[in-house]
């Protein structure tokens, strides 16, 4: 029940929180990373923003004072460019000047390459003539066009010198990328297939800050073999020499050989053999590229003779010796190099001594865990210490928090007590109690360690006998108090609690009767989402806010969206606070007024409780996505759909709720596409077409007399054409990639593979036949996808079935047959062993043809 005194509570909570969401219009200061930062760190900061006639005008400046960037933008809270917009370097020089409608470039763009002015026209965000040159943090970039391709160069300080040509064709799919290093030699081409997607040729990539190269690949080895990896001070690294014994050789910072060993290529993994190979702590980390991770010697049989590992200070941290390929002997060593432990093994099981791993000292004898230590995170302070079926946790002073008996002793399975846990920091993250080897209570905490002030905290009961969840306790981030109580009957909710953060209750509500204040919180905060009031399981009052980002702030923000009293009336605002609906209630409803739903985004116009007049619906920074007009409660007249540039995408005709009369459709130019006739809500003459997010992409289907006479589906440039043969069969075309080349012809009955499917070559001849009944392979042979049988070894599958007899092959990228399979039906008509090997060739549908 609500009470007056828990319900001002509750106002004053809704009044701060909105005080909280109030951003303050100050200078923001960003470091070289245009990352928020603080004065003294920062590289550049962005002086509070000014109103421009329906605009903000946005001026960013380096340190120094001098003026970096200045447009205008639509909105307030994110950089979204409207006009011209122009950068400077450090020195006040103009760099370049763009020009933007709703956020997309347009128009002429001017830029500079060495005091060289240079000119390009964009249409709809799409260079289309001359050439732009940018200045970025990573690297400079240079577009332009040569003669139907977009050519990308990403550059250090010079086109002729270390540099990235990227060439894209009208529909911007990318044609090759061509490499060169820090001499401007060409050093690697990649020729992209569009069609199979299979990419040929060499791969380069690069370090950047100053740009150099990384790593080289061959595209045209099924791995994409590293040819080359480079040291980040642009020493070689290692490389692959290719010949009749191909092998590996590593070199350290300076150049010197560090160690070299042989390879093979089997089932498309590298076996090692006579030599040492040598792993690093990282490929992408810069400051862990040259570390050296481990070094494994392997003899002439390709066997593991030896193994060392070593800390990021690169002293050794473990020796491990082998005995026919297996462990017999580890000794682990301390970041100075002094002995701390040893074991040996039994096979790869650890036998008599002790095992030091990561932050976890284990103690074994005769192959059974006897003893366990976990340390707080690179530290030698005990955590947990396990043994004798116990485990006792302690705090990083020494003292002692709890302990848990385990089920076992060879490895730990809690049954009485209190079991901890910390997290990759060293904090305490759960305590989890158990009970006759069952969960009764846990509590689990959350560290936001980009804001010290902010803990997350969650609470859970269990029952002993269902185990099921019978009571949930949520806490304050700023707070260690209680904010909300869930109490659980079965699976469900059955009452909530709701506290200040004092502790006391300012209201509760029962969801069996839908009576009194719920509260909804965003994830990982106290701000409230959702606040409502309900009485006799009716809705008195809501209000509901939405978070967004502040791209600038580089922190959420949070707005009031809806606050409704059915008592009073609704208002509705939109992301910046702005009323864009407001309604009277009669009887508990919508009477008169507007209303909006921030979920569908949609505008409603209310007159004596039903829709009437002007709907809308907004996208999130209020563009119409949809228009039209009710009467009645119903859909009259036209409707009309736009994209995201206000472009007409369909016209709808409605009369009485229904459609009825021609649909058109338009193109992404603003041509007709099609129309369709409708005829009491369903199509019956025309063409209709369903536009995807590409501007390629896209579904179109043939009505004659309300029947669907053909269909065509593009879809990330695959085209496949169907027939309708009647309601339930069509026949069907499929084309290759990218080409109006036939690859398969095959009919459908209710969706069911039925009659011949045939495969064809890209040449167009059929190569593979197959009769099919109802999905069932009746006879022939199909071409399937295998990637659901587990052979990840393979990516096709070959079915031929002739009388009684099966056959089955499966293929890899190369056209290796990987697995086959040859089996004649037993007594009982079936191929037992097809099936026992998880093949369930029982239905093919039409997803499964490769």
């Amino acid at each position: 029940m609500i009470n007056h005194k828990q319900l001002s509570i509750v106002i004053l909570l809704l009044v701060n929180s909105l005080h909280n969401l109030m951003a303050q219009r100050d200078t923001i200061w960003y470091d070289a990373t245009w990352k928020v930062s603080t004065k003294k760190q920062a590289a550049y900061y962005r002086p509070p923003i000014v109103k421009k006639d329906d605009l903000y005008l946005i001026r960013d400046f380096y340190s120094n004072g001098t003026l970096q960037m200045e447009g205008t933008s639509q909105y307030e809270d994110k950089d979204f460019w409207q006009g011209k917009t122009k950068w400077y370097d450090e020195n006040g020089k103009l760099l370049q000047i763009f020009t933007y409608v709703d956020n997309r470039l347009e128009g002429e763009a001017i830029s500079f390459y060495k005091d060289q002015k240079l000119k390009g026209l964009y249409t709809k965000g799409r260079l289309t003539s001359g050439q732009v040159n940018m200045i970025s943090q990573r690297y400079n970039w240079l577009m332009k066009k040569e003669d139907t391709l977009l050519v990308e160069v990403a550059y250090d300080q010079s086109l002729e010198g270390i540099r990235i040509e990227r060439y894209y064709d009208q529909q911007q799919r990318p044609v090759k990328t061509m490499s060169y290093d820090g001499k401007g030699n060409l050093i690697g081409t990649k020729v992209f297939d569009n069609i199979n997607s299979k990419d040929k040729g060499v791969e380069v990539q690069y370090y950047y800050n100053p740009m150099r190269v990384k790593k080289i690949l061959d595209l045209n080895s099924r791995h994409r073999n590293v040819l080359a990896l480079y040291h980040p001070n642009g020493k070689l690294r290692e490389e692959y020499i290719n010949g009749d014994t191909p092998k590996i050789v590593y070199y350290d910072e300076n150049g010197n050989t560090k160690g070299s060993v042989f390879v093979s290529l089997e089932d498309g993994a590298y076996t090692y053999y006579d030599g040492t190979k040598i792993r690093f702590y990282s490929n992408f980390k810069l400051e862990e590229i040259s570390l050296v991770y481990s070094t494994s010697d392997y003899d002439k049989d390709g066997k593991i003779i030896a193994a060392e590992y070593y800390h990021e200070n690169q002293q050794l941290k473990s020796k491990i010796e082998y005995k026919n390929g297996q462990k017999s002997l580890e000794i682990s060593y301390n970041k100075k190099g002094d002995e701390i432990a040893r074991i040996t093994y039994d096979g790869y099981r650890p036998y008599e001594g002790t095992l030091i791993n990561k932050d976890r000292k284990e103690v074994f004898k005769e192959g059974k865990l006897v003893k366990e230590v976990n340390y707080y995170p690179e530290t030698t302070i005990p955590f947990k210490i396990y043994e004798n079926y116990k485990a006792t946790f302690y705090d990083p002073s020494g003292a002692k928090m709890g302990e848990v008996t385990s089920k076992k002793q060879d490895y730990f399975s809690p049954l009485e007590g209190k079991e901890y846990r910390i997290d990759y920091k060293g904090k305490l993250s759960r305590i989890s109690e158990y009970k006759e080897g069952v969960l009764i209570h846990e509590i689990n905490i959350r560290y936001f360690y980009d804001d010290s002030t902010k803990i997350g905290k969650e609470e859970n009961f269990y029952d002993i006998i269902s185990r099921n969840t019978t009571k949930k306790i949520e806490y304050y981030h700023d707070v260690d108090r209680k904010r909300n109580e869930i109490i659980y009957s079965g699976y469900s909710p059955k009452k909530e609690i709701y506290f200040d953060r004092n502790g006391k209750e300012i209201g509760s509500y029962d969801h069996a009767n839908k009576e009194g204040i719920l509260i909804k919180y965003f994830y990982d905060s106290d701000q409230i989402k959702v606040y409502e009031e309900r009485k006799d399981g009716k809705l008195v009052k809501r209000k509901e806010y939405i978070k967004s980002y502040n791209s600038r702030k580089k922190q959420d923000t949070y707005t009031l969206v809806e606050d409704s009293d059915i008592n009073k009336k609704a208002i509705f605002y939109n992301k910046d606070g702005q009323v864009i609906a407001e309604a009277t209630f009669k009887n508990g409803k919508p009477w008169q007024g507007s209303v909006f739903n921030n979920k569908t985004r949609e505008l409603f116009t209310i007159k004596e409780g039903k829709r009437e007049g002007l709907f809308q619906q907004l996208d999130y920074n209020g563009k119409v996505l949809s228009s039209g007009f009710y009467k009645n409660d119903q859909k009259e007249g036209e409707f009309i759909v736009f994209d995201y540039n206000g472009n007409k995408k369909t016209v709808e005709q409605h009369k009485a709720g229904k459609r009825e009369g021609k649909t058109t459709y338009f193109n992404p130019d603003g041509t007709v596409a099609s129309s369709l006739l409708y005829k009491n809500d369903l199509p019956y003459e025309g063409k209709e077409v369903i536009q995807y997010g590409s501007k390629i992409d896209k579904t179109e289907k043939y009505y004659k007399e309300g029947k669907v006479q053909k269909e065509i589906i593009i879809k990330n440039g695959n085209l496949y054409e169907a027939i309708y043969i009647d309601d339930v069969q069509k026949k069907v075309t499929s084309y290759f990639k990218n080409s109006k080349q036939v690859k398969y012809t095959y009919q459908l009955n209710s969706g069911n593979l039925h009659g011949e499917v045939t495969r064809y070559d890209k040449k167009g001849n059929p190569i593979h036949v197959a009769k099919f009944k109802n999905g069932r392979l009746q006879s022939g042979s199909v071409l399937i996808n295998e990637n659901r049988y587990g052979y990840t070894k393979s990516n096709k599958m070959l079915i031929k079935q002739e009388n009684n007899e099966i056959i089955i092959e499966a293929f890899n990228e190369e056209g290796v047959i990987t697995f086959e399979l040859k089996e004649k039906k037993d007594e009982n008509g079936s191929f037992r062993i097809t099936n026992t090997l998880g093949f369930d060739l029982k239905f093919i549908y039409e997803n499964r043809l490769y």
